[in-house]
């Protein structure tokens, strides 16, 4: 998400410009159709039985009300989830991807062209997560037609409404002021520099990052002073320290990019800022996002930790990779030699596999 932010605004050439669109769904649970919601997990490949359980489940309820301290009759809901249901999140998201398979059809037509973060980079049009929606498009009165369209379809099949009063839009710079007002009508939204959050966090990092994560620093410093981080058997709460979660969080992002390489986030990446080599010694590049240099920062503490299994050793350097107990060979005992200096370990390895 940060990065897809950070190309918005950052993008400053070329013909076509960019929009990040925040949507708002007014009560998103109450306005869940049944019959769609049962479609859309037959369509998934649920069970039939699972289906009819689940759906037992949601049309049984029913409500009461006290009036003038009297209880009303019973009230049966024709469609909507139960708030509190352990359920209704996961069926919500459910739901959402009936608008996912729209917005994919439109991207596949050529309707609707999401933001690439680079020239060869994996296409992101939509990022959903429950009442939390983004939406990313070129910046043209067709597109936000297109998208307006895949709206009203969403609406019309699932019920849901989209509060366009509290929705937003952001544009990047390169969108001259009469394509802007002319967006801004089509899709009947305000414009804003930037969506404050998405997920309850910041959706751009400005340079300044200790004045930009303070309020949120302090809210959780209000929350938590006087708890102590002492584990419950000495008579703390057990509560974890906030810099060592955020560091081990931060590696375990560095470690995907290891890990999972055919992943649309490590594509991501790597076609931004190390498209000829991999992550491992991938550099810090050119206008870095803010999430990248963060995970630079904790890729060091992954070397701390990591030493190469040898194998054929085709794809291990001698001097630079860690492969012996330690540190690198170049660190443990002398530069590499003139003309050995990318050599691999294959070279240290006899004829008959011997090392």
């Amino acid at each position: 998400m940060y990065e897809v932010h950070h190309v918005v605004k950052k993008k400053r050439v070329g013909s076509h410009g960019f929009f990040s669109l925040k949507l708002d769904k007014e009560k998103a649970y109450d306005r869940v159709e049944w019959g769609y919601l049962k479609n859309i997990m037959i369509t998934m490949g649920f069970p039939v039985k699972l289906v009819y359980l689940i759906m037992d489940f949601i049309t049984s309820v029913s409500y009461s009300v006290l009036v003038n301290g009297e209880r009303s009759r019973h009230i049966i809901p024709s469609r909507g989830l139960r708030q509190g249901y352990p359920l209704s999140l996961y069926l919500f998201i459910l739901c959402t991807e009936g608008l996912i398979a729209l917005i994919n059809a439109a991207v596949a037509r050529g309707e609707w062209n999401g933001v690439r973060i680079g020239r060869s980079g994996p296409m992101v049009s939509h990022m959903l997560f429950a009442y939390d929606s983004l939406l990313f498009a070129r910046a043209s009165v067709d597109q936000c037609g297109v998208i307006k369209q895949v709206l009203h379809h969403y609406e019309q099949e699932l019920g849901q409404r989209v509060n366009y009063a509290k929705s937003a839009i952001s544009l990047n710079p390169n969108v001259g002021s009469e394509v802007r007002q002319e967006i801004c009508r089509v899709l009947d939204v305000d414009e804003v520099a930037g969506h404050d959050k998405y997920l309850g966090l910041p959706t751009f990092a400005r340079k300044s990052k200790l004045k930009f994560f303070s309020s949120i620093t302090g809210r959780v410093k209000s929350k938590v002073e006087g708890w102590l981080r002492l584990p419950k058997e000495e008579g703390g709460l057990g509560l974890r320290s906030l810099v060592n979660m955020n560091s081990a969080l931060l590696t375990k992002q560095a470690w995907r990019l290891v890990e999972d390489p055919e992943s649309t986030l490590v594509k991501a990446y790597k076609v931004r800022y190390f498209p000829d080599t991999n992550s491992w010694d991938a550099m810090i590049g050119c206008s870095p996002s803010f999430t990248w240099r963060s995970i630079l920062q904790s890729r060091e503490v992954l070397r701390r930790g990591c030493r190469w299994i040898l194998g054929d050793g085709n794809t291990i350097r001698i001097w630079q990779d860690t492969w012996v107990q330690g540190d690198s060979v170049e660190k443990l005992i002398s530069p590499a030699p003139l003309g050995f200096e990318h050599a691999r370990v294959v070279v240290l390895i006899g004829i008959e596999g011997k090392r």
